[in-house]
C-alpha cells in the first residue's frame, strides 16, 4: 500500500488568503498576536481513500518513528511503502535504520527535494486550510483544534470531498 506521509501545523494567528470584499474596503480579521502553534503527522493512502493524523508536540526523529510504528501497527495486513518528503529527520540513520529493522512491513521513499507538488497529502492540508482555517479568527487553542478535528474527520467519513485535489495522482 502506498502511503504519502507529511507534518502539518496550524496557528491560532489567522491566516488571511483571498477572499470577496466590498470594492473600496479592506475585509479585517481580528488577531491576538499569538504563534501558538498545533502539530500534525498525516498519512494518506490514495486507494481507497484513507487519511490518518495524529497530533505532536515536536516534529523530530522519536516521534516521527512512532508515528510510522501506528502506521504498521494499524495497517498489518499490507506492507506499506512511505512516500515522504526530505525532512532532516525522515532521512537521518535512526530512521533509515528504523525502516530497515522493518523491511518486511514497511518501505520508505525520500521525494527530491523541495518538491511538494509530488506529496498527495500536500493537497489534503491545501484543502483543510482553505476550507478550515484561512481567514479565522481563533480565540483559544481549543476552537482551533476543534475545527482542525473536525476537518480531519469530515475527511476521514467523506474522502470524496477531496478527490479534486487528488486527481493527479490516481
Amino acid at each position: 500500500m502506498i502511503v504519502f506521509t507529511d507534518e502539518v501545523f496550524f496557528r491560532q494567528e489567522p491566516t488571511l488568503y483571498q477572499t470577496w470584499g466590498r470594492r473600496g474596503f479592506q475585509p479585517e480579521i481580528l488577531s491576538m498576536g499569538r504563534r501558538n502553534t498545533q502539530k500534525f503527522f498525516g498519512a494518506l493512502t490514495l486507494k481507497p481513500v484513507r487519511f490518518s493524523y495524529h497530533q505532536s508536540e515536536v516534529f523530530n526523529t522519536d516521534t516521527y518513528i512512532s508515528f510510522l510504528d501506528g502506521l504498521v501497527d494499524t495497517n498489518s495486513e499490507h506492507k506499506l511503502l512511505i512516500i515522504h518528503d526530505n525532512a532532516k529527520y525522515h532521512k537521518n540513520d535512526e530512521v533509515q535504520a528504523w525502516i530497515s529493522e522493518n523491511n518486511d512491513s514497511i518501505d520508505g521513499y525520500l521525494l527530491p527535494s523541495y518538491s511538494p507538488e509530488l506529496n498527495a497529502i500536500e493537497y489534503l492540508w491545501k484543502w483543510v486550510r482553505l476550507n478550515y482555517t484561512h481567514n479565522r479568527y481563533f480565540v483559544t487553542v481549543k476552537e482551533l483544534l476543534s475545527t482542525v478535528r473536525g476537518a480531519f474527520i469530515s475527511i476521514q467519513k467523506r474522502p470524496q470531498q477531496i478527490s479534486g485535489y487528488l486527481q493527479p495522482f490516481l
